[in-house]
């Protein structure tokens, strides 16, 4: 009879549906010896991985059997993906080095706790997962494995979407005469600017910017904002404001789209974003 020990869901804002399915789980060397030698597999469903046996009639027993016998306190899986990817669309610090380590002994409060689920508090720790493609790792003890009920146990684990300021840089390559710009969305917000700058190829350019206001960076944008240009009649006294929409729907940021500024002795994370009329 097969059973489920554990399933670890992991989340990730920056994704539409909120899961982080690309994220992969891969046993360290011990871990994969000690399945191969009690028939446990790793599975994945949905979204979730799990480990199962087929130990299934007597779960509870077979997890004191390995608390006792086996002779480590833990089991280890590498979590794998694209370092550089998960370091740009996730709310880290600036100067991060490290790894994340999910373990069942840093655990949520009770009341942060979704339905039976155990919610584990991501942890930034020094690297040590010696395999290369690995973000971090996620450490189940078998005494808390045993303690939960030694099985069907429910993990998940959340990650935030780096937050960053927008710049758009309009660089007017058309006869199109751009008398007021603006770049704002459908409630109205504008970004601050334009300013006139000469980008690094000598070209020049007029730069907006979101200023203090940070947006999330996502997979499917819900922040779209467009490009205005306010026509010189709406100066006038008894004219009303025209504005005819240049561009509907301006670029946003893909993850690996940010880079890091300091002002004022503070370190900030930008995306900066060219656009060609």
């Amino acid at each position: 009879m097969i059973g489920c020990l554990f399933v670890l869901e992991l989340e990730h804002a920056y994704f539409t549906d909120g899961r982080f399915d690309g994220c992969t789980l891969r046993p360290d060397q011990p871990t994969q010896a000690l399945m191969t030698r009690h028939g446990l597999a790793l599975r994945k469903n949905q979204g979730s991985w799990g480990l199962y046996t087929s130990h299934g009639d007597d779960l509870p027993a077979f997890v004191q059997y390995l608390c006792e016998t086996i002779g480590q306190e833990s089991i280890r899986f590498f979590l794998e993906y694209a370092a550089a990817d998960f370091f740009s669309m996730t709310e880290l610090p600036l100067d991060w080095a490290g790894q994340i380590q999910l373990s069942t002994q840093s655990v949520a409060p009770a009341s942060a706790s979704a339905g039976n689920a155990v919610v584990l508090q991501p942890l930034l720790v020094p690297r040590t997962a010696e395999h290369i493609a690995a973000i971090g790792e996620f450490v189940v003890y078998l005494a808390d494995l045993k303690e939960n009920g030694g099985h069907g146990v429910r993990y998940t684990a959340a990650f935030k979407a780096r937050q960053s300021r927008w710049m758009y840089y309009l660089i007017n390559r058309s006869r199109i005469k751009l008398t007021d710009p603006a770049i704002r969305n459908l409630n109205q917000e504008y970004f601050d600017g334009p300013e006139n700058v000469v980008l690094p190829n000598g070209e020049a350019a007029l730069c907006f910017t979101s200023g203090e206001r940070l947006f999330p960076l996502q997979q499917v944008p819900t922040n779209v904002f467009d490009l205005f240009n306010r026509s010189e009649m709406s100066f006038q006294a008894d004219a009303q404001p025209s504005e005819q929409c240049v561009i509907k729907g301006l670029p946003t940021p893909a993850p690996g789209q940010i880079s890091v500024r300091r002002e004022a002795g503070e370190s900030f994370v930008f995306s900066a974003m060219h656009v060609y009329v």
